[in-house]
């Protein structure tokens, strides 16, 4: 996977329109966000800013999560 890879799986989960397949996008996307964060912990590198985005879109996917999906 590219580093950049998971803005692809964010931008996937949050355009989702159907709730069927939302929970599934919504893994792919956590995951691929937390892998790069993973990544970036062990090599020391990226930015600030790309650590700033990441953290930013796990809480847009959190907040997505609860207003979709846990009514």
């Amino acid at each position: 996977m590219a580093a950049s890879d998971w803005k692809a799986f964010f931008e996937r989960a949050v355009l989702e329109t159907n709730n069927e397949a939302l929970p599934q996008r919504l893994v792919a996307a956590q995951q691929a966000l937390t892998a790069r964060l993973q990544e970036l912990n062990l090599d020391h590198g990226g930015t600030p800013e790309e650590q700033q985005q990441l953290h930013a879109a796990l809480k847009a996917l959190d907040t997505l999560r609860s207003e979709r999906l846990e009514r």
